[in-house]
């Protein structure tokens, strides 16, 4: 029970099309103002964590878990302080394209009416779906590209698989978290009957726990 913005519904299966196909571009969040006053969601980050919650980590170097939260995508709602008024026990609804998916196939749902879009044609380069114009997109303040292949993708896990969390970035731009949050990690890999294999870590965040207003582990 905190009176701040919480995380209240993940949905992350997807669904399935007419031809039994996965169909992965209705997934959505729903944040909910836990308070009896109303609340600005500008400035308000949603994050993924790095790892996935179903790898068990033997050893990473510098281990930050008990302070920080490692992070490789942090996506921000825009606004200048009081563009996004959230009335008490009301909702706001974060989205991969807002437009009536249902349209196109019957087992999806409506998301035309959503508040923000996650992702978008400017930035989403798998993305199978358009962006709804009428509907804002959040900013992408910084996204994991270990391989270089500029692809800015954020597909949630149909398994779930990760941790999403709220986040006050505490007026931070994208510029100075880069710079000063930076997770500079190595992994040790082990495999039974091999020897211990370091491994150099992916671009990453760390995100000190003060600033989470909330988070859901999936797995």
């Amino acid at each position: 029970p905190k009176e701040s913005f919480v995380i209240s519904e993940i949905f992350f299966a997807g669904t399935r099309n007419r031809k039994g196909d996965q169909y992965d571009e209705d997934k959505f969040i729903r944040i909910t103002n836990n308070s009896p006053v109303t609340r600005y969601a500008d400035g308000l980050a949603l994050v993924r964590s790095l790892w996935q919650s179903d790898e068990k980590k033997e050893r990473v170097e510098p281990n930050l878990m008990d302070t920080h939260m490692a992070v490789g995508i942090v996506m921000q709602i825009p606004g200048e302080g009081s563009s996004y008024p959230v009335k008490p026990y009301e909702s706001i609804l974060l989205c991969h394209s807002a437009i009536d998916h249902s349209a196109e196939n019957p087992n999806s749902i409506d998301l035309s009416g959503a508040d923000f879009e996650w992702m978008s044609d400017k930035g989403y380069t798998d993305s199978e779906t358009p962006d709804n114009p009428k509907v804002p997109d959040m900013r992408a303040i910084f996204l994991s590209d270990p391989f270089g292949e500029g692809m800015q993708n954020w597909i949630m896990s149909n398994n779930g698989q990760h941790t999403y969390a709220l986040v006050d970035l505490q007026g931070k731009s994208a510029e100075e978290l880069a710079t000063d949050y930076a997770y500079d990690y190595s992994e040790i890999l082990v495999i039974e009957g091999m020897d211990p294999m370091p491994l150099p870590g992916e671009p990453a965040l760390k995100i000190p726990q003060e600033w989470i207003l909330d988070a859901v582990n999936l797995s």
